[in-house]
């Protein structure tokens, strides 16, 4: 198994914090595929454990073309400095993936974007993926993320990257790629295809049907980390708000208690009560940015 990550432009700080918290529960292979190939932040104690993947190694000619002929229909927004282009990238990553994939022969792979955090040790999750091709969230009806994705291997994202191509060019609402993914999910005919990762423990089904193969635990595609550690300030006029429903997310997390407990390990890990027990959240997806708050052992700079 390898953990991957991505990033066209300049690399933000909290690189480091993802690549610290990825470390303090994984030790095999993590590659992060980076046009910033210089940045500061791919320096440090743990780098001898991390492929740096030069971006133009792997990008995409299909991806390309593709919005070279399309790129008025994505939204372009001004205001999220390092990250105008995120509606592109967002799928441009998929394509990158792929040909990571391809190229260094890897299968079993753990796709996360940099803003997310994990809480264990992703080859006991491995089990689980295996039975599917490919394995992400739902937030909501028409919103999936793949903030943290399983890929079996190079070819079960053919289908995806397919449909992608399609849906660029021919989507009639917002271009994005958390409502790709889950109109991919919906058109799927085999259950054996992909899993929708447990975003809850009971309601809506679509959540939380495979809740228990992961033992007590829940992923969190976007509501539990803004709740725990807040909404990204641009979209608050620069405050950090928490402890909020985001009007994007389905469910409302905001009325189980939630702590952070510590493991075996001393390890901080984040917890939500469900009105009968504490169960573990596997991961955290820090809109907000502020990835530090949520380290499970604190970073030594």
């Amino acid at each position: 198994m390898f953990v991957a990550l991505s990033f066209v432009g300049t690399l933000p700080s909290y690189t480091v914090e993802c690549i610290h918290q990825i470390q303090t529960f994984f030790d095999g292979e993590v590659y992060i595929i980076a046009s910033d190939f210089d940045s500061p932040f791919l320096k440090g104690p743990w780098k001898k454990r991390v492929h740096v993947i030069d971006y133009d190694r792997v990008r995409s000619m299909v991806f390309d073309e593709l919005v070279a002929k399309h790129r008025s229909r994505f939204a372009i927004i001004s205001g999220l400095t390092g990250r105008e282009e995120l509606f592109i990238r967002s799928f441009e990553r998929l394509f990158l993936l792929q040909q990571l994939m391809i190229q260094r022969e890897l299968t079993d792979g753990l796709f996360l974007e940099l803003d997310v955090l994990i809480y264990q040790d992703p080859r006991l999750w491995l089990p689980e993926f295996q039975k599917y091709s490919l394995c992400y969230m739902f937030d909501n009806y028409n919103r999936c993320s793949s903030a943290l994705m399983y890929v079996k291997n190079a070819n079960a994202l053919d289908g995806l990257l397919s449909y992608c191509s399609h849906y660029i060019q021919h989507a009639n609402e917002f271009i994005n790629e958390m409502s790709c993914l889950y109109q991919y999910y919906e058109s799927q005919q085999s259950p054996s295809s992909i899993q929708l990762l447990p975003t809850h423990w009971s309601e809506p089904a679509i959540a939380s049907e495979h809740f228990g193969k992961f033992g007590n635990t829940i992923f969190d595609a976007l509501g539990i980390g803004i709740m725990m550690l807040g909404v990204d300030p641009f979209h608050t006029q620069g405050m950090i708000k928490r402890d909020i429903k985001f009007h994007w997310c389905l469910i409302d997390y905001t009325v189980y208690p939630y702590r952070w407990n510590t493991d075996d390990m001393n390890r901080r890990i984040p917890e939500m009560w469900t009105g009968k027990e504490w169960i573990r959240i596997n991961n955290l997806h820090v809109h907000s940015k502020l990835l530090e708050e949520g380290l499970s052992v604190p970073r030594i700079s």
